[in-house]
């Protein structure tokens, strides 16, 4: 008889938080669901650790020898998934006890054309444990407007957060030239089925100096194809123009403010500031794009003095940290 629910962990080289992460699957209290666990290539000890597990008749193991596409990953394993519904996680996050049985109670009451429920998450820092709930959308519905135009303010769907229906994950698959979408594959699933918001954090992501949001701009790269690819789009509502360009122009202006404050990349700022502004002609004058502008044309040195002395007196709960790629 097939589980309800399948749940596709995916790791790379984090063996120090991969126990965790599995055995917050194994310890839910919801007990009809299968781990597919997949290893994409690890060369620490991720794949000795998930072989402790494969006695256990709930975990299926998929153990890869070398690193590929995280979206092509998770297109196989969704291939191989048996559940009627699919919960996705990152083997340095963690899941809390009743994450699958919340939202498989809010999901089976819903109706038909409801496919995603989700909810905010925690974040914890790896380095102080310090844990408070992350900023996430909050809408339920017909939430792709929404998604596009409050997408900063309320905040991103965390990609560990929902269960999804796994027929929708099969006739929407992850784009497997791009290596991760993350968050950003959520606008492509709000343009075809409606989301159930339920407001309890029942996941934990962790913030680590390597995770793969560290990759600012690599990250913003994907999300451009993502979002280039959702407006091109036959199925993408022509009303929501608006709402598209206001989207691009807050990522950009964003991704100007990073690219100072983080990256120290003035040259990447400022490519980011030009897009900003061609997307919303009314940033010109926005505090972060003059601010931004000015800090990119200050010398490498100058700079990274004035960030490290931001951010000593920053209230930031978070690690920072700048990576180059996903590794």
């Amino acid at each position: 008889m097939s589980p309800k629910v399948s749940v596709v962990l995916c790791g790379y080289n984090q063996g120090e938080f991969l126990r965790a992460a599995v055995d917050s699957v194994l310890g839910q209290t919801f007990t009809d669901f299968e781990l597919i666990a997949v290893d994409n290539g690890s060369t620490d000890n991720s794949a000795a650790i998930l072989r402790t597990y494969e006695l256990d008749p709930r975990v299926r193991l998929t153990l890869h020898p070398k690193n590929e596409s995280v979206n092509r990953r998770f297109n196989q394993a969704v291939a191989e998934a048996r559940g009627e519904y699919v919960s996705f996680l990152l083997a340095d996050d963690f899941y809390l006890p009743e994450k699958l049985r919340r939202l498989l109670d809010c999901i089976q009451a819903l109706p038909s054309d409801f496919a995603v429920v989700y909810g905010p998450s925690y974040r914890l820092n790896a380095l102080t444990n310090e844990r408070w709930v992350s900023k996430s959308l909050k809408e339920s519905g017909s939430v792709l407007e929404k998604m596009l135009l409050d997408y900063f303010r309320q905040g991103p769907i965390s990609f560990i957060a929902p269960l999804i229906k796994r027929d929708v994950l099969t006739r929407i698959p992850f784009y497997d030239d791009l290596f991760f979408e993350g968050e950003a594959y959520f606008f492509r699933l709000a343009m075809h089925c409606k989301f159930q918001y339920l407001d309890e954090p029942l996941v934990v992501m962790r913030d680590h100096p390597k995770n793969m949001g560290k990759a600012i701009k690599l990250n913003s790269a994907i999300l451009q194809i993502v979002i280039h690819r959702l407006e091109s789009d036959p199925a993408f509502p022509k009303e929501f123009a608006g709402a598209i360009n206001a989207f691009w122009g807050r990522h950009m202006l964003n991704c100007a403010w990073q690219g100072v404050r983080v990256a120290e990349d003035g040259d990447w700022a400022i490519e980011c500031v030009r897009t900003a502004i061609y997307r919303r002609t009314g940033y010109i004058l926005h505090p972060k794009i003059l601010s931004a502008l000015l800090l990119a044309m200050l010398p490498k040195a100058l700079l990274h003095a004035i960030n490290a002395m931001a951010d000593r007196i920053s209230a930031s709960k978070g690690v920072r940290g700048f990576k180059l790629d996903h590794s």
